[in-house]
C-alpha cells in the first residue's frame, strides 16, 4: 500500500526489548501511519457545534460515549466514494485510491466538512537528477505522492515555504531542504545513510536514523546536526515521539523510559515503561490496584478491577490512550486526567487521525466521524 510513503522501518529490535510490561498490550505503529480499508462506499458524519462538538453516531452505545464527552447538534452528511475507490489518511489528509500506486483525489477538512484539494505537481533537479511528485498543502502540512526521480519523501511541516525531503540515488541516503517557490535543494546530510526521520510538531528539529547505527538531530535555527546517543539505534519511529517541540520520548535497552531534551541536552531516565511512546505508565501496587500514572507531574488516575487483563492500546497525538478488546473501549484524556468506558461493542474503531488542531477523525467500518475537541 502506497509503498513511497511507508516509513522503512527495517529494523529488528532485540528479542529482549520486544518484551512488554503488560503481557497482552499489542502495541501499534503511531497512528499517522498509513492504515486502508477497502470499501464500496465512505459517508462522513459531522456537526456544526460551539467550542465543545460530537459527531452523530447511527451506533447507540457509540452515541452514548461521545454525548458523555461533547455536545451534538446538527449533522451533515457526504458520500465521496465512488464504486471501486479506497481511502487512506495520512497527516490531516483523506486521500482517495483506485489501486496501490495512483491517489485520485485528497480531500482536508475545513468549516465542517471535507473540502476537496486541487492536486499540484512539482519538477525540478537536483545534482543533475531530475524529480518529480504531486502533492497537496493545507496550511503547514504537506501531503506528496507520485514520486520519481532522487526526492522520495517530504515532511511537514512547512517552514518559510521550505519543506525537508529524503533524497535517494543509487542506495545513498540523505536528508535535505527543498524551497518550494526556487526549487533549490540544500542537502544537510552527506553520509549517505540518513533515513527513517521524524519531525517536530513546528519543523525546528528533525531526528534522522543513521541506519541502525545511532540517531542525530538536526537543529533547523542553528544548521547544526549532533549526535543523539540516548535513542536506542534499532529503534523504530514508533519508539520515538515528540511531546512537544524540543523534547522527545523514547525507550532503553532495557525497557525504560528516557526523555531527552534537545534544546539543552539533559536527558531523563524513569525505571518504568509508559505506554506507546507517551508520559502515561501503568502502577500496579502491592494490593492489586491499577493506576495510569503521569510521569511529569502528580496526576494518576485509579482503574477499575481487571481493566487491563487484555486490551489493544492505541494513542493518538500523545493526548490520548485507547484501550480496547471485544467487550469495552475506553478512553483516556491525559490532560484532563479522566477515562470514559463503554461495554458491549458491536464495533472496533479501525482509524484515529488529526485532522486539525481541534478535530480528530475515528473510521469505524463504512464511516468516519469526526468530534472536535475542545479549544
Amino acid at each position: 500500500m502506497h509503498k513511497k510513503w511507508q516509513e522503512f522501518d527495517n529494523i529488528k529490535t532485540p528479542e529482549s526489548w520486544i518484551e512488554e510490561t503488560l503481557k497482552q498490550t499489542k502495541k501499534t505503529k503511531h497512528l499517522y501511519v498509513n492504515h486502508h480499508l477497502i470499501l464500496t462506499m465512505l459517508t462522513i458524519f459531522c456537526l456544526v457545534f460551539g467550542s465543545i462538538g460530537v459527531i452523530y453516531a447511527t451506533n447507540p452505545t457509540f452515541r452514548e460515549w461521545l454525548s458523555s464527552l461533547f455536545s451534538k447538534e446538527n449533522v451533515q452528511q457526504n458520500t465521496i466514494l465512488e464504486d471501486n475507490e479506497k481511502y487512506g489518511l495520512e497527516d490531516i489528509f483523506l486521500y482517495i485510491y483506485k489501486d496501490e500506486e495512483m491517489i485520485t483525489k485528497v480531500y482536508t477538512y475545513k468549516e465542517n466538512d471535507f473540502v476537496k484539494k486541487e492536486i499540484q505537481h512539482f519538477n525540478g533537479q537536483f545534482n543533475h537528477q531530475d524529480y518529480t511528485f504531486d502533492y497537496v498543502i493545507e496550511k503547514d502540512r504537506i501531503l506528496s505522492f507520485h514520486h520519481t526521480g532522487v526526492i522520495l519523501k517530504t515532511y511537514a511541516p512547512i517552514f518559510h515555504n521550505k519543506v525537508y525531503v529524503w533524497l535517494t540515488n543509487s542506495n545513498k541516503n540523505n536528508l535535505g531542504i527543498l524551497d518550494l517557490k526556487t526549487q533549490q535543494i540544500t542537502q544537510i546530510t552527506n553520509d549517505d545513510i540518513s533515513v527513517n526521520s521524524i519531525v517536530s510538531p513546528q519543523g525546528e528539529y528533525i531526528l534522522i536514523n543513521k541506519n541502525d547505527q545511532y540517531w542525530s538531530v538536526y537543529d533547523r535555527v542553528n544548521q547544526k546536526e549532533s549526535r543523539v546517543n540516548d535513542i536506542y539505534p534499532y529503534a523504530h519511529s514508533n519508539e520515538v515521539n515528540f511531546i512537544d517541540e524540543s523534547h522527545v520520548v523514547t525507550y532503553g535497552e532495557e525497557g525504560n523510559t528516557i526523555i531527552i531534551d534537545l534544546k539543552t541536552g539533559k536527558v531523563k531516565k524513569y525505571d518504568v515503561q509508559t505506554l506507546d511512546t507517551t508520559v502515561i505508565y501503568l502502577d500496579v501496587n502491592k494490593n492489586g490496584k491499577s493506576y495510569l500514572r503521569n510521569i511529569l507531574n502528580d496526576n494518576s488516575y485509579e482503574l477499575k478491577d481487571n481493566f487491563i487483563e487484555s486490551y489493544g492500546l492505541r494513542t493518538y497525538g500523545g493526548r490520548f490512550l485507547f484501550f480496547q478488546d471485544n467487550k469495552m473501549f475506553s478512553i483516556y484524556d491525559i490532560n484532563n486526567n479522566k477515562i470514559t468506558e463503554i461495554n458491549s461493542l458491536d464495533f472496533n474503531i479501525e482509524e484515529i487521525s488529526q485532522l486539525d488542531e481541534h478535530h480528530i477523525l475515528f473510521g469505524q467500518e463504512e464511516q468516519i466521524y469526526v468530534v472536535e475537541i475542545k479549544k
